[in-house]
C-alpha cells in the first residue's frame, strides 16, 4: 500500500513552472483577461508599477527609437556612398575627357587631388615606351620604390613608410 503524500513533500511550483505552463497553454489569458489585466511590472524608467500593456508599449517605443536610429545611420551612409560614386563617375569622365597619352598622369592625380580632397598625389609609372622617358611620372622611382610595388597583392593608398 502506498502511503498518501504529505503538503511538505510536494515540490513547490516555481517561476519556471508557472513560464512553462503559461508557454504551453496560449489560451490561458483569453480565459482569464482579468489576471492580465491585473499584472503590473515595475517600470525602468522609476520604481513605479505599470500594466504589461504599458510596459510593452514603453519596451516597443526604445525598439523603434533604436530602429529610426538605424535607419537613419543607413540613409546617412547611402548618401556618402552616393557622393563617392558621383565623384568616381566625374573622375572617370575626366579621364575618358583625355586628349593624349601625356595628359592621363595629370589628370590622373590632379582628381585624386580635387575630388577627393587629398592634399598630395603622385603617380609613378617605369618601363615607359621611349617617347615617354623624359616626362615627370616617369622619373624619380627608386629600386625600393618599385619593389614595394610589386610586392603588393592589392592597390595600396598612403604613404610610402619604407
Amino acid at each position: 500500500m502506498t502511503q498518501p503524500t504529505s503538503a511538505s513533500s510536494v515540490p513547490p511550483i516555481t517561476e519556471e513552472d508557472i513560464a512553462e505552463f503559461l508557454a504551453n497553454t496560449p489560451g490561458f489569458f483569453e480565459r482569464h483577461a482579468e489576471v492580465l489585466g491585473s499584472v503590473t511590472i515595475t517600470s525602468p524608467h522609476g520604481h513605479r508599477a505599470v500594466s504589461l500593456q504599458e510596459r510593452q508599449a514603453e519596451m516597443l517605443r526604445e525598439k523603434i527609437k533604436g530602429l529610426e536610429q538605424r535607419v537613419m545611420e543607413i540613409v546617412r551612409h547611402s548618401n556618402e556612398n552616393a557622393h563617392i560614386a558621383q565623384k568616381i563617375h566625374q573622375w572617370t569622365r575626366d579621364l575618358a575627357a583625355a586628349k593624349a597619352p601625356l595628359e592621363l598622369p595629370a589628370t590622373v592625380t590632379e582628381g585624386i587631388r580635387t575630388l577627393f580632397d587629398v592634399p598630395q598625389a603622385a603617380l609613378r609609372v617605369w618601363d615607359v615606351a621611349p617617347q615617354f622617358l623624359g616626362a615627370a611620372f616617369s622619373e624619380g622611382a627608386s629600386e625600393d620604390a618599385r619593389s614595394f610595388a610589386s610586392s603588393l597583392t592589392m592597390p595600396f593608398c598612403g604613404p610610402n613608410l619604407g
